[in-house]
């Protein structure tokens, strides 16, 4: 177990992987991975043609998936969200992602194993950890992609793995992460599966 301490108050307590996939704050975000997690601050507004979403005062170019997500929480009364990533799951160019904003590349960092790109979103600058021969242009326009796969509400775990897998397979992606948040010890036949 991990206790986050920030200015002597505990913020936070679990595995590191709890504290890494859920962090409890954006203090706690700030201080994990590496590089450390994206985070970009938005605000919702409803104007005449729809739902916009703002980041820096200006609109952002978000996909129609994104946008309905956005909208259930505005519904729920949230106007100013912090959306938050980590580098090591985002993906460039990456038209099948539900989830995208577009950018422009800022910087091309390669570091042997990996390539840090970092990609400049309404003035917030994003980070992705690309494979060791990815080539992009500085100022070249993307896309970034987070996928996330959920199931739907009341869902068992298991029937939310083979959902991500059978994505995972048809978007021929070769790693797959199932958070289970602890169930595995308790669901046995998951674990069989």
């Amino acid at each position: 177990r991990v206790i986050m301490l920030i200015d002597g108050k505990v913020q936070q307590i679990g595995s590191s992987r709890q504290v890494y996939a859920a962090p409890a704050n954006t203090s706690i975000a700030r201080l994990l991975g590496d590089p450390a997690m994206n985070l970009v601050e938005v605000w919702l507004k409803q104007e005449l043609d729809g739902l916009k979403v703002l980041c820096n005062g200006t609109r952002m170019q978000v996909s129609d998936a994104f946008l309905a997500r956005l909208a259930r929480l505005k519904a729920s009364g949230q106007l100013r969200l912090t959306i938050g990533f980590p580098p090591l799951h985002t993906r460039l160019d990456d038209g099948a992602a539900p989830n995208r904003l577009q950018g422009e590349i800022y910087t091309v960092e390669p570091f042997g194993k990996y390539t840090l790109v970092t990609v400049e979103v309404n003035g917030v600058h994003v980070k992705a950890k690309m494979p060791a021969g990815f080539q992009g242009t500085v100022g070249s326009s993307v896309q970034i992609g987070v996928p996330v796969e959920r199931g739907e509400q009341d869902s068992t775990p298991l029937a939310v793995a083979k959902a991500a897998l059978e994505v995972a397979r048809r978007d021929g992606r070769t790693v797959l992460i199932v958070d289970t948040a602890g169930r595995l010890q308790i669901d046995e036949p998951m674990m069989e599966e």
